[in-house]
């Protein structure tokens, strides 16, 4: 057989054993993406190393530097969410949602339709407090 059929052969193999691994390939893969960001639909998304009550603190910590009004925070072991107000008064809702044992996702969004360079201030603000 030629170099080519085997290429295909081997990729074939590969594809048919992923089902077998299913958690454990789907795990490393998301430990890659941790700390990298995708802005989908008006929310700014990052995967960090903290927990959920981490992610909430930090959050916190953030609306004071920025000077953002806090009307709502709360948190547990599996997520949380925290809700306010910027400077020029636009709505900012943070969630975390765990994605592992010490790793949670940060979802950012500004207003109704979300705003990108604001959301990637607050997280960055966000992340330096972790």
């Amino acid at each position: 057989m030629g170099t080519r059929v085997w290429k295909f052969v081997a990729l074939a193999a590969v594809l048919g054993l992923l089902p077998t691994v299913g958690g454990c390939f789907y795990a490393a893969v998301g430990a890659a993406a941790v700390g990298t960001y995708a802005y989908v639909k008006g929310d700014l998304e990052q995967t960090v190393q903290a927990k959920p009550e981490q992610v909430v603190a930090a959050t916190q910590k953030a609306f004071t530097s920025l000077k953002y009004v806090l009307v709502s925070k709360e948190a547990d072991a599996t997520g949380g969410k925290v809700s306010g107000k910027s400077v020029d008064n636009t709505d900012v809702t943070v969630k975390a949602t765990s994605v592992g044992a010490n790793a949670t996702k940060i979802s950012v969004r500004f207003g109704t339709f979300g705003d990108e360079a604001k959301s990637r201030i607050l997280m960055d603000e966000i992340t330096k407090n972790l």
